[in-house]
Formats: C-alpha cells, structure tokens, sequence
C-alpha cells in the first residue's frame, strides 16, 4: 500500500512538472508571437521610409558632384591640395560643367547653375546642361570662392528642371 501511494505521489509530482513546463511554454511562446508580430510592424512602417529615395537626392548628388570634383573645386599647385567646398572662380565655365555632367538625355533632371561672390558682388554668367529647360524649382548653397588669390564667401545657385 505503501509502495502504490510512493508511485502515486510520483506521478503527481511528474504531472505537476509537466503542467509547469507547459505553462511555461504557453507564456514563452505567447511572448516570442508578439515579439516578432511588433518586429513585423516597425519593418513595415519604418522599413518603407528607410528604403524610399528622397526627393532632393538627385540635387544634392548634383551638388556634390560641384562642390567635391575638380570640374571647379580650387587645386593649390604649391601644396597638391584639392580644397573642398571651394569653387574656383576662372573654372567655373560651360565647358568645365559639359565636361563634368553630361546630361542631353531628356529624362535626366537639367541644371542652370549661377556662381555669386557675395563680399565683392560679382556674379558669373549662368550656365547650364543641354536639356535645361525651365526652372522647375531652385535651391541655394553657401560656398567658398577662390578669386584673385584670395577666398571670399560665395553663394551657389542651383535651378533644376525636372522632366
């Protein structure tokens, strides 16, 4: 009788460790299911924005492209240094910028761009890619001028038209 209340009170106890263990399973799983179900809602919702091209992006390469090549950044020949945001004012020309960006593809966003010293007031001829057509929308960027050896600060006017 004894022996038959031992095995008894074993399988209670087996039994009783299963229902924990089952327990413990059904919230750990319950947890893990909304884990995943929030990740799955951050992907989608920020993901999208993460991957979407911004609007300007095009520009702002465009920008770059002036600002950061040597189509019209100033190269100190003394040190071999090619200066960054800065514009050299004789290489900011027609040829230097159908040199540096083709673009008489129709689909291709075309540029006008217009160089200004702002301390002495000079301004450059504007000058513009073959498929420039109309002012769709412009912006406006500060650089540096290298004019008659000496830098001044500049402004940098960028219209774009947008087929």
């Amino acid at each position: 009788m004894q022996y038959l209340l031992i095995i008894r009170w074993k399988m209670n106890k087996k039994g009783q460790e299963a229902m924990e263990k089952s327990l413990y399973y059904a919230i750990f799983g319950f947890v893990l299911t909304a884990v995943f179900l929030i990740f799955l809602y951050y992907v989608g919702s920020d993901g999208i924005e993460v991957t979407r091209v911004p609007k300007n992006l095009e520009e702002d390469l465009f920008y770059s492209r002036i600002i950061n090549s040597n189509c019209f950044t100033y190269y100190d020949l003394d040190s071999g240094r090619t200066f960054a945001n800065t514009l050299d004012w004789n290489k900011f020309n027609q040829y230097n910028l159908d040199s540096c960006y083709y673009a008489d593809n129709e689909k291709k966003l075309g540029y006008n761009v217009k160089l200004k010293n702002i301390d002495t007031g000079q301004e450059k001829t504007a000058i513009s890619t073959a498929n420039f057509k109309k002012k769709t929308r412009s912006f406006e960027k500060k650089v540096m001028i290298y004019q008659n050896d000496k830098i001044y600060e500049g402004e940098l006017t960028i219209d774009v038209d947008v087929p």
